[in-house]
This record gives C-alpha cells, sequence and structure tokens, in this order.
C-alpha cells in the first residue's frame, strides 16, 4: 500500500496499486586486441553491468562480440550481444544482453624473402623479382600490380633487392627477409 499525503491542501489517497519496475541495464565491455585474420570476430575479457544500484550485486557472462569489420585499425568499436545477467539482485533489473566497448586488430607481419639467384645481364631488362612468403596472404588477400625492387644502377655488380612497391595493404606489415641481392652480369662481347 502506497500513502500520499500533502503538506497542506488535499485529504490523504490510499492506493493499492503501485508498481516498482525492474530497472534497464546497459553493458561496457573490454575485449582483447587481436592480430589481422579476415575475421571480425573479438574476444570478450570483461563485462560491466551500467546502472546498478549502489549496495546491489549484478553480474554479466557469456555473449559473443565482433569488430565493426575485420580490417586493421585502432579503438575500434566492438558490439556484445548475448550477455546474461546474474547475482543476488538480477530480479530488480532488466538487459537486452548487449554491449559495446573497443580493441585494435593489428596488422598481419609477413616475411617476403626474394628468391636466389636472380640475374640479369648488362644491357638486358630488368626480369620480375621472384619471392616467397613466410605466410600467405589470407583468402581474399592480393598484392595486386605492385612488384619487389632493386637499388637503381646499371653497372656490374650487386644491387640489394628492396620491396619496392610491394604491397598487400593496410592489414598487413612487409618486412624484407634475407640478404640476397640481384646481380647484374658481364655481357659477352660476341
Amino acid at each position: 500500500v502506497f500513502t500520499a499525503t500533502a503538506a497542506s491542501g488535499p485529504t490523504p489517497a490510499v492506493s493499492s496499486a503501485f508498481d516498482i519496475t525492474q530497472k534497464a541495464l546497459t553493458a561496457t565491455i573490454t575485449a582483447s586486441n587481436k592480430t589481422y585474420d579476415g575475421l571480425d570476430s573479438a574476444t570478450i575479457t570483461g563485462r560491466t553491468p551500467v546502472g546498478v544500484e549502489s549496495g546491489d550485486t549484478v553480474t554479466l557472462s557469456g555473449g559473443t562480440a565482433t569488430f565493426a569489420d575485420a580490417n586493421v585499425g585502432t579503438g575500434k568499436v566492438v558490439t556484445a550481444s548475448g550477455m546474461t545477467l546474474g547475482g543476488a539482485q538480477l530480479a530488480k533489473y532488466t538487459f537486452d544482453g548487449a554491449g559495446t566497448g573497443s580493441a585494435d586488430i593489428t596488422a598481419l607481419g609477413i616475411t617476403v624473402t626474394p628468391d636466389s639467384a636472380q640475374t640479369k645481364v648488362y644491357g638486358d631488362a630488368d626480369p620480375a623479382l621472384t619471392y616467397t612468403l613466410s605466410t600467405p596472404l589470407l583468402t581474399g588477400g592480393s598484392f595486386g600490380a605492385t612488384a619487389l625492387s632493386r637499388v637503381s644502377g646499371e653497372n656490374v655488380g650487386t644491387p640489394a633487392i628492396t620491396l619496392g612497391t610491394l604491397s598487400a595493404g593496410s592489414n598487413y606489415a612487409l618486412t624484407l627477409g634475407g640478404a640476397v641481392t640481384f646481380e647484374i652480369t658481364k655481357r659477352p662481347i660476341k
């Protein structure tokens, strides 16, 4: 029963139909940073209910999370769903199972190792430089029209091979492996 009394004026009223409804909660999450893997899946490492009244014990568990997309980025939005309430006072609250947070996706490191014994005869055009990868590009990844290069110059010698314009996009961090050089050999006189 709820009784409302005014300091002056109307007479007190008595109601037998007073409801206290459950309070709606929201949630924040923490998620693990990860290396680019071509997927938008995220791993939840912490769950915090928001809006719990002081002294109440309410917890969150379970759920799955995804990044806004699968690409490399810092402070990317991570959205969780399917979390459930627990704790001694859970009956006092409602919760839709959703929460947000942020995490980073860092580039997948790949070592590019030029193949050995790449050469040309002085005066000839350079061949396309070949290489092997420490890790293959993930499904859908490509190098496009990019290529390895070498230190400029046309004299006989062994100029170093460089990454040149070789790129697979921002989801990959390429590094040059090995100490392989290109060789320009003497042209035979006929």
